[in-house]
């Protein structure tokens, strides 16, 4: 399937995924939006899309320095601030409200503690290797060993305030600051009829599909930043031979 992006928009990436989600066959699409900050602006060329988890073998499990961006799907947000370690602790706050915390005091559980103030929690780690429902495979944030992220987050809140310590939530203290972006986007679904020429601007319009902003990587000291959207359907919305194109619409 053809994903195309809106005029002008080269800090986007985006790609089309087919597979099983709740042994139900889906179409996903993943866009990818690389910015530079304070404040959250658009960066001038996109990241791209990575296809394949960074990182080496380490006491028996797995050092996860970047997990693909191609999940079908996420059972709530994930945030990592990537470097920044802090033996004072560390909060992000959206809107205001804690999302994520961790305690002050060095964190030794593994690599990653020590070097990202919120990292990636590995597929070989407890929490993840002990999940029987599948509900928190897909999500990489560190969940566990004494940090704790908050439940029930499905979803970035467009142009919302996100602020990033380096002390617990209940000290406060001074942090970096941003608003997420305040734009939104849809994927336009086109398919071929099935009957006469098949060219693009016959392509009928099957539906439309909003992307959900469920992933925020920060690299402070980059100055940089990443947000991924996801958006799904079932496959069998038209028959399989006819899908041509996905339209991403937005972001004006």
């Amino acid at each position: 399937m053809i994903v195309t992006l809106p005029p002008g928009a080269t800090h986007l990436a985006a790609v089309h995924l087919t597979g099983e989600v709740g042994n139900v066959l889906t179409d996903v699409v993943v866009l990818k939006g690389s910015f530079t900050l304070p404040p959250l602006t658009p960066a001038g060329a996109a990241a791209g899309i990575v296809f394949a988890d960074s990182g080496s073998p380490s006491g028996g499990g797995y050092d996860l320095t970047y997990e693909a961006d191609i999940a079908l799907t996420k059972a709530h947000v994930d945030i990592v601030v990537e470097g920044w370690p802090s033996t004072t602790g560390g909060c992000v706050r959206v809107g205001g409200v804690p999302w994520s915390s961790r305690p002050a005091g060095a964190l030794t559980v593994d690599p990653d503690a020590g070097r990202n103030l919120f990292g990636w929690l590995s597929r070989t780690s407890a929490p993840r290797r002990a999940d029987t429902t599948g509900a928190a495979f897909g999500n990489f944030s560190r969940r566990g060993d004494g940090f704790t992220a908050a439940a029930g987050q499905t979803a970035l809140p467009p142009g919302a305030l996100v602020r990033i310590e380096r002390t617990s939530c209940s000290a406060g203290g001074t942090g970096l600051e941003f608003r997420l972006p305040g734009t939104s986007y849809t994927a336009r679904l086109r398919a071929y009829c099935g009957h006469g020429p098949d060219k693009a601007r016959r392509w009928r319009v099957v539906g439309e599909k909003p992307l959900v902003a469920d992933t925020l990587i920060v690299r402070p000291a980059d100055s940089t930043a990443t947000v991924l959207w996801r958006g799904s359907w079932p496959h069998d919305l038209t028959p399989d031979a006819f899908w041509r194109a996905a339209e991403i619409r937005g972001g004006g």
